[in-house]
């Protein structure tokens, strides 16, 4: 399993001896929790809280030992609290954050921790490099001197890491009742060219600056994985000399029932080792796993094929090229809880000629490359001797079990590889001679996650609900169980689908009165209420990163003042990494203001998680100076112009018939959306014919309504913002085919039809 990020806490700061640090939300037991912690004091007394573990180097981060520094670990329980505090040795000045990862090794989770590089003459600090391990994830921790106004003290940084967060006194200025110092934390998954020596060049107080690096272990391959196991067979079924013949798990089987998800293995046998003339054609959606065909000079033919059962299926046709009298015997074995057939591995199947004797077939041993998987030793014979199950027998494998139909004969046994290896080969000895008509050979199966202990869900089997359980991919290679689950309605697949609609939704900033505006966690929401489409307003941080935000600044989402404009947090002087230690205020959702702060989304956030599932409307701002940047952004999704609705306020972003914002989205194929207001009523004629869709204050009277209607005849109006219910009705009274939507909770979507 590789170690993934899993969530970040908001940085805080403390002016007394406790530091209290936010647990990250959406944290899982088992997950392993890291806090960055700072102080700048001259008592050389170490930080502490009961649970956490000093990882990495103890250090005092200068040589005048006026910082202290460094991580704490532990790993999360089932029911962590919302903050630990710690404790500090001076009254003030301490600053830390805490950030949770999944997939760490749990007895050794330290794979590796350079010594700090500690500030002396010169700016510039070097991290030691360290060896190649792609199982590693590498953190990197700087502290130093504040130097003003907000630059966190950081002038460059050569490593491949990505910045984690921050944590520094947002002032503007050095405050010696909270911190003269700024913290900073990389991280990422060491690539397989190791770590290269890592520079970080500062404005700050060369003296005062410290850095060091180490790396996390990747838990052991294979946890939470099971060795899939033989649940169940059929006795041998003959097609005799038709063309066709039908293969029916439900009948003789043997042991459990096959059920939906387990692989059918399907064994077939002939009596020639002519290929082409009985050559069967399997059913659409079962692969061959060994070639049909005689191994040898023997007079028997043999194949296997595979497939994943699917919930209601029942029986499977299959065909032959041939109509003469030769039988052909089928045999399915049901394995469960197997990986996908691209990962199994068959090995060479041999004829009994090959063997040192006569009376034995040698399956040959195959290596396995993955822990817990299955050996599946298979060996058939033709013979006309009698034979019982007693008389044949395996070394090496544990026997499943044999039988004797007419001349054809079939022993299984199999192998729980918990580790990875060499099965070792299988000698199946029989009871009587046979110099050819025999195969053997060894199929390695690996195995899949344990769902034990996964959620309980029900799920139909085509006639009745079944029970089931359910995990989720980490998207590591590992898996998780979730706590519960909610059905998500689906989003319009197309703008045409969404337009098609007697009645159309979208959620203004992903439901602005009941969640942080435009936070990643306001989507989902939105999402799980039914909202098929969603809209965004999008602004540029200085260093060209594009994210969720309504105005000119963070001053109203963030500081909880302003009108939006503002002047203290402006997004285009600011970095992303900067605009990362501040959270969208939960109080700024009027409908809910006492919800949890949520942190800012880039674009590539949303664009994960909705693209595929939502249309999405897309309104440039103060940032239309770089509409072409947007534009490419858009471009560069697959099917583009059938997902996105350009939108903008409808006498500002169409300035003729060949330029501006809507106009220059219409020429790479996008359907475009202006909004108006009652006091626009003099510029209607002029713009609205521009926009493929329009909109209107629900507020407005009925009288602007019918002239923004009659503007641009035929154009699609939506009614905007609505808060509410009633809001929504309104609209629909007045002439909207479409709505867009601040109070999603007050408002559910009818089904998409």
């Amino acid at each position: 399993m590789a170690i993934a990020f899993r969530a970040q806490g908001t940085p805080t700061t403390s002016t007394t001896t406790s530091l209290i640090v936010d647990v990250p939300t959406g944290v899982q037991a088992g997950d392993y929790m890291i806090a960055f912690l700072h102080q700048q004091t001259a008592d050389a007394t170490d930080i502490s809280c009961s649970g956490w573990t000093r990882i990495g180097p103890a250090f005092i981060a200068n040589d005048s030992g006026s910082r202290i520094s460094g991580m704490y670990a532990k790993f999360a329980s089932s029911s962590e609290p919302s903050t630990y505090t710690f404790n500090v040795v001076n009254t003030g000045r301490s600053m830390g954050f805490m950030a949770a990862y999944s997939g760490v090794d749990t007895t050794s989770p330290v794979a590796f921790s350079s010594n700090y590089a500690k500030g002396g003459a010169t700016n510039t600090l070097t991290v030691p490099p360290q060896s190649a391990n792609a199982n590693l994830f590498s953190l990197e921790m700087y502290t130093g001197n504040f130097a003003t106004p907000n630059s966190y003290a950081l002038t460059t940084y050569d490593g491949t890491l990505s910045m984690l967060g921050t944590a520094y006194n947002p002032s503007g200025t050095e405050n010696t009742a909270v911190s003269r110092s700024a913290m900073m934390v990389w991280s990422g998954t060491m690539g397989s060219s190791g770590s290269p020596t890592h520079d970080i060049a500062t404005a700050g107080t060369a003296s005062q600056l410290c850095a060091f690096q180490i790396s996390l272990a990747a838990a052991t391959a294979g946890g939470g994985t099971v060795t899939p196991s033989v649940v169940g067979h059929t006795n041998a079924t003959s097609s005799g000399p038709s063309s066709t013949f039908i293969v029916d798990p439900s009948v003789s089987h043997v042991g459990s029932t096959v059920a939906a998800d387990d692989w059918i293995i399907l064994i077939l046998t002939s009596a020639s080792s002519s290929v082409n003339t009985y050559q069967p054609t399997a059913p659409v959606g079962w692969q061959s796993v060994v070639t049909f065909g005689s191994v040898g000079t023997g007079t028997i033919s043999f194949g296997v094929w595979a497939h994943k059962r699917a919930v209601g299926e029942t029986s499977y046709t299959w065909t032959q090229t041939t109509t003469q009298s030769i039988v052909t015997y089928q045999r399915m074995i049901f394995v469960r809880n197997a990986d996908d057939l691209a990962n199994w591995t068959a090995g060479q199947f041999q004829n009994r000629e090959t063997s040192v004797t006569t009376l034995t077939n040698v399956a040959p041993s195959v290596n396995t490359t993955t822990a817990h998987t299955l050996g599946l030793a298979i060996s058939v014979e033709r013979t006309t001797a009698s034979e019982t199950d007693v008389q044949v027998t395996c070394d090496n494998f544990t026997k499943e079990w044999f039988e004797n139909t007419v001349d054809h004969t079939l022993f299984v046994a199999t192998k729980d590889m918990v580790a990875t290896g060499a099965t070792g080969a299988v000698t199946i000895t029989y009871p009587n001679t046979q110099a050819k008509n025999g195969e053997a050979g060894i199929l390695a199966i690996p195995g899949t996650v344990d769902m034990s202990t996964g959620l309980a869900i029900k799920v139909s089997d085509g006639a009745a609900l079944v029970d089931a359980t359910f995990k989720l991919a980490d998207g590591t290679g590992g898996f998780i169980t979730p706590g519960a689950y909610k059905v998500v309605k689906p989003g319009y697949a197309t703008v045409t689908q969404m337009l098609a609609q007697t009645n159309f939704y979208c959620a203004h900033r992903g439901g602005s009165l009941d969640f942080p505006e435009m936070s990643l966690y306001a989507y989902g929401q939105s999402a799980l209420v039914g909202y098929p489409a969603v809209e965004l307003s999008l602004a540029r941080t200085s260093d060209g990163v594009w994210f969720g935000l309504h105005d000119a600044s963070l001053d109203r989402t963030s500081l909880g003042t302003g009108g939006g404009s503002g002047t203290t947090l402006v997004a285009a002087s600011m970095t992303w990494a900067q605009v990362q230690a501040y959270n969208i205020l939960g109080s700024t959702a009027g409908n809910n203001t006492s919800q949890a702060d949520r942190p800012y989304m880039r674009w590539e956030e949303l664009i994960a998680m909705y693209y595929s599932s939502h249309v999405i409307f897309v309104d440039p701002k103060v940032a239309i100076a770089f509409s072409s940047e947007i534009l490419n952004m858009m471009d560069a999704q697959a099917s583009s112009t059938t997902k996105f609705i350009a939108k903008y306020y409808g006498v500002s972003g169409a300035t003729n018939n060949s330029t501006g914002w809507c106009h220059d989205a219409q020429a790479r194929g996008y359907k475009t959306w202006g909004y108006f207001y009652d006091t626009d009523s003099a510029n209607y004629a002029t713009y609205a014919p521009h926009w493929d869709i329009l909109g209107m204050e629900y507020t407005a009277t009925q009288t602007y309504w019918d002239q923004l209607a009659a503007a641009a005849p035929g154009k699609p109006i939506m009614g905007h913002i609505c808060p509410n219910a009633a809001a929504v009705t309104t609209a629909f009274s007045k002439g909207a085919v479409g709505v867009m939507v601040s109070g999603v909770n007050a408002s559910i979507p009818p089904a998409i039809t």
